[in-house]
């Protein structure tokens, strides 16, 4: 490994365990919501979409389709345009609303966005609350086609009701990595930039 890609390493995996704090998303979970995405993706599961046939279930009423979660989990920024602002729970007076930044420190600026699995742990219902946090898991680098010293990150968001109970968990990884001119540009100067 370059000397170059290994202190960066070093300090980016300083960052593993790092957490975000619990966001909570702005709206709760809703019934028009549902039926516009049920339609949007052409899933029909009366589940989702009949009162009548959702009641007569062991869950005894509509429940949130589970790649709906981190939709309800997520929306959180920016002015409502469609009604009253339902920050939940409210920020106290004077208080910031901020989430730390989990990515460590790259070598390359270009991502590859990889995905990975989602585990759904509870049902969510009508009214629920949904928030996240997230967490970074490992760091380390691995060859690419076009960068020898790619950057890998996996990271967890885990995904919380109200009751502060674990919804979903989704495990995420994520390629950083040069471009074949920044690979090239890496010179002695720029090492010396980043030793301490």
């Amino acid at each position: 490994m370059s000397e170059y890609c290994e202190i960066i390493l070093a300090e980016a995996k300083k960052w593993i365990g790092r957490e975000t704090k619990l966001v909570w998303g702005r709206y709760p979970v809703e019934r028009e919501p549902i039926r516009r995405w049920c339609h949007m993706v052409k899933c029909n599961n009366p589940l989702y979409l009949d009162d009548g046939y959702a009641k007569k279930t062991k869950w005894g009423g509509i429940i949130c389709p589970p790649l709906m979660i981190p939709i309800f989990g997520h929306l959180r920024y920016g002015p409502s345009s469609s009604g009253p602002e339902t920050d939940w729970p409210p920020l106290k007076e004077g208080e910031e609303e901020e989430s730390a930044n989990i990515l460590p420190p790259t070598a390359g600026k270009s991502a590859i966005n990889l995905g990975g699995p989602i585990e759904f742990l509870k049902v969510v219902r009508l009214g629920d609350r949904i928030g996240h946090k997230e967490k970074l898991v490992d760091v380390y680098t691995k060859p690419i086609r076009f960068d020898p010293e790619a950057f890998w990150i996996a990271t967890e968001t885990i995904y919380v009701n109200q009751h502060m109970d674990t919804i979903a968990n989704v495990q995420n990884s994520l390629i950083k990595h040069r471009s074949p001119e920044e690979i090239k540009a890496t010179t002695p100067e720029q090492l010396a930039q980043i030793k301490p």
